[in-house]
């Protein structure tokens, strides 16, 4: 049937390409969801693998919008309003002074030895806060002393 379709689209005298309507789409895609993976190998398609599963992956999205659309729909709930919300950098900007951006880094200290450093930058000021430096991280050592 895959076959007999194709050669049915091509038939149309279309220039240059085929071009498959919404419906081809949906038949193409339904009839090769039939078809064992190992014999597929062998069919020659006007469209590639690829092509096919986003096609399926469409009717399947547009099926399950259909579903939801008739559940608000009975339940009387309209569609969502056109938000006239802030863009995501103003939403950014506007949230800046609750925003803490952390890290977890080494520093080499004059004495060869490797620092280890917990530090926060506050968004809204560009300020750094160091909280804490160790030479022993997982506390197994000496306690810390305190880096100048």
């Amino acid at each position: 049937m895959i076959l007999r379709h194709q050669l049915a689209v091509v038939q149309r005298r279309q220039p240059r390409r085929p071009d498959l309507n919404w419906a081809d789409r949906a038949l193409i895609a339904t009839l090769l969801g039939v078809i064992p993976k190992a014999r597929r190998h062998g069919l020659r398609l006007l469209v590639t693998p690829d092509t096919i599963v986003r096609w399926h992956r469409d009717i399947v999205r547009r099926r399950w919008a259909a579903t939801v659309w008739e559940i608000l729909k009975n339940a009387g709930i309209d569609p969502a309003p056109r938000r006239t919300a802030p863009t995501w950098p103003q939403f950014l900007r506007s949230q800046a002074e609750a925003i803490l951006a952390c890290d977890f880094f080494t520093a080499d200290l004059l004495d060869g030895t490797q620092a280890y450093v917990l530090a926060v930058i506050e968004h809204a000021s560009r300020r750094i806060r160091i909280l804490g430096v160790t030479l022993h991280p997982t506390g197994t050592g000496p306690p810390s002393r305190p880096v100048t």
